[in-house]
């Protein structure tokens, strides 16, 4: 008698010892939060400045790529090189949004301004 009741005592000491592993191991999940330790393979590393640019400007190219007149892509590739001071570069789809777009008073002043400034660079 005494060694069922030590067999149950120890049963259920056991049952509330994996029970509690358990709930403490799903309970990150219920909270919506990772647990630590573990690495998410999808975290995005810190880009620079310059390099987000530079995806950008590539995001850009890909549209244009499929959708060579598309407005805001063109636009977008101007800014995102004229912020990484590269005006040159910025200058050929400037003079695309130029034909697009010919009463942009706005585009045709910063086709010059590019144009002057890649002239000034070596």
């Amino acid at each position: 008698m005494r060694n069922d009741q030590v067999r149950k005592g120890l049963q259920v000491v056991m049952g509330l010892f994996f029970v509690s592993s358990l709930v403490s191991a799903m309970l990150p999940a219920y909270r919506g939060g990772v647990p630590q330790g573990t690495a998410s393979a999808t975290a995005e590393e810190s880009v620079s400045p310059e390099q987000e640019l530079q995806n950008q400007a590539r995001g850009y190219e890909m549209v244009l790529a499929r959708e060579p007149h598309n407005q805001v892509a063109l636009e977008g590739l101007v800014q995102a090189r004229l912020r990484l001071n590269d005006p040159a570069k910025a200058i050929a789809p400037l003079q695309t949004l130029v034909k697009l777009y010919p009463s942009r008073a706005d585009y045709k002043a910063e086709l010059s301004a590019a144009q002057q400034q890649s002239a000034k660079q070596p």
